[in-house]
């Protein structure tokens, strides 16, 4: 509609310059007319004709056009619409028909102001009349929004603030700092520890600590570092910062068991950790209760000594200790996998030193059927897929046999059994074989026994006279396709040039 209104304008402004140009004179009287045509978007009913400042009761017609009379020189002749901007004409000697005014959409500015070393504030700039804009706070880390003011006013609260533009508009954002929880964990709840809730980012607080008849305090520990003064400074490096106070009562002696590969240590209470010697050697320290194998800290055969200290910060130590007769068991396979070669399946292992055999485990069952088995650069590979009896994923272990005690199961290899595949498609036309199959697997083409895939073409295609002999003219073919996950399949087709 507007489309059509300013084409209209346009016709009607040129007939207009032309009557202009062939009326317009020079009058000597003070009582003139002055006519034209707004050319503008804003609707004409909205605009106000204003004579030296004061609204008339002129109006535009339909089209934009108007007459305004009884006019003296010197006369300023003005048009109104909120958020509009218009050029004027000044009446001079004369009558004048089709003067051209334009009306524009006022641009106004909309400014932010903000502390920079606190956040950022975007949406600043001049935009039109009646547009929707927004603001948007982003506070620095460790800062928040405390909220957006105009004229000292709270207009928002929000990150986002959306707003129509009718003038100029000033914002003042404020930022404060964010505060973050304080956690204070104790050994017991009766332990008396003093300390704020939250604090700022990079400030200094101060916890405070006490004994009483049940408890004696330790030490603070944060992020792994250990204060032993009862009050502790401390500046706020966190969002959430985390403050174990330890109070220790007197240490009672740990529990220490064998059961001919693992020794079991149980600390105690209110013990914190412990250490662990064989022979007199340090071996470990740890802080909870654990069962470890002496395997795995390549402890020899034979007797030992094995000693158990707990501690506690600002107590004397204990400690327990037993005699054993160790035999090292095997090692644990190690490097298990699955590995693929042609159509065949094998679960994949490291050779353990000294084994005289391996126990081979299926979804935690044990093998009992006999399986193929190959060495090969110090791992052993087991052929599995003869296993396999229906879709479904296989899980593969192991372990190591022999005179020493077995070793421990090893990880578990696994793999996804999708079926068997149905058989490929092969046919031979003019001496060129050609293969298919309904999935897109890799095939094995035998001819008299040689393996000649590579010289299929991307049409899985070949010519016989390629790849046989000189004077061969009979060749027996075998076709194999192969998927991971599937069981592969072959056919045999007998091949005679002379039939």
């Amino acid at each position: 509609m507007k489309g059509r209104k300013k084409i209209v304008l346009l016709a009607l402004f040129a007939v207009a310059t032309l009557v202009f140009s062939a009326c317009s004179k020079t009058q000597t009287n003070n009582d003139f007319s002055v006519g034209g045509i707004v050319i503008t978007d804003a609707e004409f009913f909205e605009i106000s004709i204003l004579v030296n400042g004061i609204k008339t009761d002129y109006s535009l017609d339909s089209s934009g056009c108007f007459n305004i009379s009884h006019l003296k020189s010197g006369d300023v002749i003005t048009f109104s619409r909120e958020g509009y901007s218009f050029n004027s004409y000044t009446v001079g000697g004369f009558s004048v028909d089709g003067i051209e005014i334009v009306g524009t959409k006022c641009r106004y500015d909309v400014l932010t102001f903000f502390d920079e070393n606190y956040g950022t504030v975007s949406g600043a700039g001049k935009y039109e009349y009646g547009e929707t804009k927004k603001l948007t706070v982003t506070p620095n880390e460790h800062f928040e929004i405390d909220g957006i003011y105009e004229k000292d006013n709270l207009v928002s609260s929000n990150s986002e603030y959306s707003f129509t533009v009718t003038d100029d508009r000033v914002f003042v954002v404020r930022f404060s700092k964010k505060k973050y929880p304080i956690t204070i964990e104790k050994t017991n709840e009766e332990c008396v520890v003093v300390a704020p809730e939250s604090a700022a980012f990079d400030e200094e607080i101060t916890v405070y600590a006490s004994d009483d008849e049940n408890f004696v305090f330790a030490y603070f520990e944060v992020d792994g570092t250990k204060y032993y003064d009862k009050t502790l400074n401390f500046t706020i490096k966190s969002e959430n910062t985390k403050i174990n106070a330890v109070f220790l009562k007197r240490l009672s002696k740990p529990e220490i068991s064998f059961d001919g590969r693992r020794i079991s240590v149980v600390k105690g209470e209110n013990a914190k950790r412990y250490e662990v010697f064989i022979d007199g050697e340090f071996l470990f320290s740890t802080t909870s209760d654990k069962t470890f194998s002496l395997a795995d800290y390549n402890v020899s055969d034979g007797a030992h000594n094995v000693l158990v200290k707990v501690s506690g910060d600002g107590f004397g130590e204990n400690e327990s200790a037993i005699n054993i007769n160790y035999v090292r068991p095997y090692d644990t396979p190690k490097n298990v996998g699955m590995l693929i070669e042609e159509d065949k399946v094998y679960f994949v292992f490291q050779q353990v030193l000294a084994a005289s055999g391996y126990e081979i485990f299926m979804n935690g069952q044990k093998v009992e059927t006999p399986l193929d088995k190959k060495a090969s650069g110090g791992s052993i590979l087991i052929r599995v897929d003869t296993l396999f009896t229906e879709n479904g994923t296989y899980a593969f272990s192991v372990r190591a046999t022999g005179d020493r005690p077995e070793s421990e199961m090893s990880f578990a290899a696994e793999y996804t059994f999708k079926g068997t595949l149905s058989a490929p498609v092969a046919k031979i036309e003019n001496g060129v074989l050609t293969v298919s199959h309904e999935k897109d697997v890799k095939f094995l083409v035998e001819i008299n026994g040689v393996n000649v895939a590579d010289k299929l073409d991307e049409n899985k295609s070949l010519a016989l006279s390629d790849v046989l002999e000189n004077g061969t003219t009979a060749a027996k073919i075998k076709i194999t396709a192969m998927l991971d996950g599937y069981k592969p399949s072959s056919v045999e087709i007998i091949y005679n040039e002379e039939e």
